[in-house]
């Protein structure tokens, strides 16, 4: 007997509930705590572990492009002790995150499958993997796979695949530091990749850009974090031609360490949400939230900035791309201008998932995007979705929102001016 579940497109998701009229369960706590020892340092291209060495043997036999990581089994190994057994699309995406970062994988994200079966035959871990980098929308360069006893009993075994794209190579990086250390991040990147910066936030949420210096062949910069007791993220971009993109993204303690455990609760039913139409209502709705439970003023919504947003989303979902920067629209001031909506200052944020509630939360975690949702030069905003289904009936949302605050009709903005555009 072979039990096969979804593979889930993994996000960081808010340890919030929605007001949303779209979700009326109430709040359920979760909680899981670390089977073994975490990680102490992020990095990628790790040594193979002892105990993956089978796995990666048969990884590197029947799929010679993928990389194995241990990093990724390490996590793929806490997943599959740690995880209830329901519906793997069902698991908080932070839980997914928290136990990447618990095994040393700096990645934003990641791609996670299970298969369970009652025998010791791992044919159908193999034929998930193919079918998994057959049906993914990127190429994935790198896949941790563990086997764990099923803990519920129903199966004899539990095969847990995390996969990522990796576009950059990390040197080891502390996930703990003393008050007041400074910490180096050093790293390189794809040849498609350029003007890489980092962006840290503090566990009060203040945001601080900076720019990676070469050094040879490898990229560095300097962080001073501070003596602020908690986690700060770590945001490593880079640009290509779609514009910038998020390549890492990881928390570093300072003065405390890495938690052991992770408690958060699962993301609401999305299932009232009918077309694109509900998903954009519903995503304005956590909007205002999360601006409003900041402090900032709740956004004016505006339905030329919306319809901006929307086609952008239509485009990336059409084209087969994710970025800022279209072939065919160029970047977000020329579509404004395209539009004829004069701008003075402008921001911009996309995000893919098969969850809005899981999208709209990995926006807030990322230090960039939440300094464009947050921004007090804001007052207007335009939300616009695209769904792409699968051939399974599963369906993903792409998601652009669009911030600005206009500027005035009678004073028009003078031809060769550069009013500033923001993206993360």
């Amino acid at each position: 007997m072979i039990a096969i579940s979804r593979t889930v497109r993994c996000f960081a998701a808010a340890a919030t509930v929605a007001t949303s009229a779209f979700a009326q369960a109430p709040p359920v706590t979760l909680s899981v705590t670390l089977s073994g020892e975490p990680a102490v340092e992020y990095r990628t291209g790790e040594p193979i572990a002892d105990a993956d060495r089978g796995l990666a043997g048969e990884v590197a036999r029947r799929f010679p492009a993928l990389h194995f990581s241990s990093n990724l089994a390490h996590a793929a190994r806490e997943l599959g002790s740690g995880w209830s057994g329901g519906n793997l699309a069902s698991e908080p995406h932070e839980l997914i995150t928290f136990l990447l970062h618990s095994g040393g994988c700096p990645d934003p994200a990641a791609l996670a499958a299970v298969v369970s079966s009652t025998s010791d035959d791992t044919a159908a871990v193999w034929d998930k993997l193919a079918t998994c980098l057959r049906e993914a929308d990127e190429p994935f360069t790198d896949v941790g796979v563990a086997r764990v006893r099923d803990p519920g009993g129903t199966f004899a075994w539990r095969s847990v695949i995390l996969m990522v794209r990796r576009r950059f190579a990390l040197q080891p990086v502390p996930r703990a530091v003393a008050a007041g250390a400074e910490l180096r991040v050093a790293f390189s990147l794809a040849g498609d990749l350029r003007s890489p910066e980092i962006i840290t936030i503090s566990p009060a949420g203040v945001t601080r850009r900076a720019a990676a210096k070469a050094a040879g062949a490898l990229w560095e910069a300097v962080l001073a974090l501070g003596d602020e007791r908690g986690e700060h993220g770590i945001e490593l971009l880079a640009d290509d031609d779609h514009g910038p993109h998020v390549l890492a993204l990881f928390p570093v303690a300072v003065a405390a360490a890495p938690p052991r455990q992770w408690r958060g609760e699962p993301p609401p039913s999305e299932a009232a949400i009918a077309s694109v139409a509900d998903a954009e209502r519903y995503l304005r709705e956590l909007t205002d939230r999360d601006r409003t439970g900041e402090r900032r003023a709740a956004l004016t919504w505006d339905p030329a900035l919306a319809a901006v947003a929307r086609a952008h989303s239509e485009d990336m979902r059409d084209n087969a791309f994710m970025g800022h920067v279209s072939a065919r629209t160029g970047d977000l001031g020329d579509r404004l201008h395209r539009a004829d909506y004069a701008f003075a200052f402008a921001a911009e944020n996309i995000a893919r998932s098969t969850s809005l509630w899981e999208a709209m939360a990995s926006l807030m975690r990322s230090p960039g995007h939440r300094r464009n949702l947050l921004s007090p030069e804001v007052t207007h905003g335009g939300i616009g979705v695209a769904i792409a289904t699968d051939a399974h009936g599963e369906r993903t949302y792409l998601v652009t929102q669009v911030f600005a605050r206009p500027a005035p009709r009678e004073s028009p903005r003078r031809p060769g001016a550069s009013p500033r555009r923001e993206v993360p």
